[in-house]
């Protein structure tokens, strides 16, 4: 397991999980009673490889959607996003090709305020690489145009204690 979300699915009021797994092409549902117990696990097609889950109401209808960070280096690197239904389900996926990287984690919050939450995928392997999806594509069932890739450099510089 890579990543693992923990929020309410279902509008129930109950904490849900939802783990990543490097090992899989799917993400596993639990909705959580609140009591520390959970439903037997729910399935949901992604890429290959969702490594990292992120969620948002990205298309603002009240229910939370899933995004899928699947960094399979061989059958495929992409962002899946499941539209939630707000009863702890999801409709099939919806897929962004990320051109040879593989996002090794995925964030989502309305980065240039403009009231729509984004994407950001983050990529390792020498340097960080940030990529930012409009959240715009979610709504719709084609293929998701690609936003900015902006190659972040780490601040080397040292940082002095207070004496």
């Amino acid at each position: 397991m890579h990543s693992i979300v923990a929020t309410d699915l279902d509008a129930d009021g109950d904490l849900d999980l939802v783990p990543g797994s490097h090992y899989s092409a799917a993400v596993s549902v639990f909705l959580g009673h609140g009591d520390g117990t959970f439903e037997p696990r729910r399935d949901y097609e992604t890429g290959p490889a969702a490594r990292s889950v992120a969620v948002a109401d990205l298309d603002r209808d009240g229910h939370v959607d899933l995004v899928v960070g699947n960094s399979e280096a061989f059958y495929g690197r992409s962002i899946s996003v499941l539209r939630g239904r707000g009863d702890g389900t999801f409709e099939p996926k919806i897929d962004s090709a990320m051109d040879g990287v593989s996002p090794s984690t995925v964030a989502a919050a309305d980065f240039d305020e403009d009231g729509f939450p984004d994407v950001v995928a983050g990529y390792e392997g020498g340097a960080t690489f940030v990529h930012v999806v409009r959240a715009g594509w979610a709504t719709g069932g084609s293929a998701p145009s690609r936003g900015s890739r902006e190659r972040i450099q780490p601040d080397r510089r040292r940082r002095r204690r207070p004496r």
